[in-house]
């Protein structure tokens, strides 16, 4: 079971006799020589342990739930995508994207609720049992939800299942930098939530097609890299421009989002990044600025939603970011890649909420599955509310086509 340093036991300074750089330290009494003590920065998430997972959500054979290999990694690991929508949805997606059954082929060939899990190794990977594998996941989501659930979350005239004019999608990924755990437990905490029977996560499934990816780079999560994958590249900054044999999974996505940007049966509406911050509390939202001012309102809707579901994720932290040294991140090259899409990198902390100077106490993995299930219900009211009250000018098929050969090309202008 892991459990947090005191707080009065951890140092963090400005070493003299390290040049002024900054210093960790903490004492720490060893009780018994023939037991094993792992220390770690954050509560470990594994690659290992997420395929035991997703396996699980295999076995229950859902018929709103699609797990399929979007691609290998340079080390030939999973890329897994998750589609997640009602199953008639899913199916006008197998037919739109007859690939995406093709489960066991490389997109891009190379040349419960609270999980506690041990880290890695390189040679093995091994985990604790987490509460997921001795309670059946189809009971723990619902618990949890039904306490999320407010008469905001789910008002009456917005249960009844809509039948959308296209096929509607939207992207949401994490673990990008692999060091990052809190992420994928805020991934493991939204998943369950959209495969549940919570009335809000039935009305989205039948309103868009979510497509998850929980690990975009299972190669560093195993090796147990902070930052960088097995190549020490840090991916993310290469999204205008991954390379096929070294950054893959990435390849792999922007492929995957391309096709259904030149589709004209389908819509992609978002794409969220998740991530976790080592130094801010709470968490917030990066938001890309629009060249139109009056889109303002349209990109700030979800954050705002994001808001009014989960209260360490004030709409107020949102931060407008257009610095040109985050030009490579997912959120900046995507944007400028799918014109019309909003785009998102949304940040956890790694320690705890503030409630203004006053700190609350450290996050658990239980709360960062809990701030996931709030996320659902974030989407869940830009989807019914949010979107139709600042609705995106649309774009044809042939203004979408020629911009993506432009960004393609290189010469997008990133802003």
């Amino acid at each position: 079971c892991w459990e947090r340093m005191p707080q009065g036991h951890v140092y963090y300074y400005r070493s003299p006799r390290h040049n002024r750089q900054y210093v960790l330290s903490f004492p720490f009494c060893f009780d018994r020589a023939d037991e094993s003590y792992y220390f770690a920065y954050c509560f470990p998430y594994t690659y290992s342990f997420l395929q035991r997972f997703l396996q699980s959500l295999d076995s229950r054979s859902m018929p709103h739930y699609r797990r399929e290999c979007l691609g290998r990694t340079v080390q030939q690991r999973r890329l897994d995508i998750i589609s997640i929508s009602s199953p008639a949805n899913l199916q006008l997606d197998a037919n739109a994207h007859p690939f995406a059954n093709e489960s066991s082929t490389p997109r891009v060939n190379v040349s419960s609720v609270a999980p506690s899990v041990a880290p890695n190794s390189q040679s093995t990977e091994t985990t604790l049992v987490p509460k997921a594998s001795t309670t059946h996941p189809s009971t723990a989501p619902e618990q949890s939800t039904r306490r999320l659930t407010s008469p905001r979350a789910t008002p009456s005239h917005l249960t009844t299942p809509l039948t959308p004019q296209k096929l509607n999608v939207l992207f949401i990924s994490a673990r990008v930098h692999p060091g990052e755990s809190p992420a994928s437990f805020v991934m493991h905490g939204l998943l369950l939530f959209l495969i549940s029977e919570h009335p809000a996560a039935r009305t989205l499934r039948d309103l868009v097609v979510i497509k998850l990816i929980p690990m975009l780079n299972p190669d560093g999560v195993f090796l147990g890299n902070y930052r960088c994958n097995s190549l020490g590249l840090d991916l993310n900054r290469l999204w205008h421009a991954p390379p096929p044999y070294a950054a893959p999974t990435l390849a792999a996505v922007r492929q995957l989002a391309q096709s259904y940007m030149c589709s004209d049966g389908c819509e992609v509406h978002l794409f969220l990044d998740m991530h976790a911050h080592s130094t801010c509390m709470n968490g917030f939202v990066f938001a890309n600025v629009p060249e139109d001012p009056r889109l303002m309102e349209c990109v700030a809707a979800f954050p705002r939603a994001l808001g009014n579901h989960a209260k360490d994720l004030s709409y107020s932290g949102t931060k407008w970011c257009s610095d040109p040294a985050k030009a490579g991140t997912g959120r900046r090259a995507l944007g400028a890649m799918l014109p019309g899409v909003h785009c998102y990198t949304l940040e956890v902390s790694f320690f705890c909420a503030a409630h203004g100077n006053v700190k609350t106490e450290p996050y658990t993995p239980q709360s960062y599955t809990e701030m996931g299930q709030s996320i659902g219900l974030a989407l869940h009211e830009y989807f019914t509310t949010s979107r139709s009250q600042h609705p995106s000018p649309p774009l044809s098929v042939p203004q979408r086509t020629s911009i993506m050969r432009t960004a393609s090309a290189g010469t997008t202008r990133v802003s």
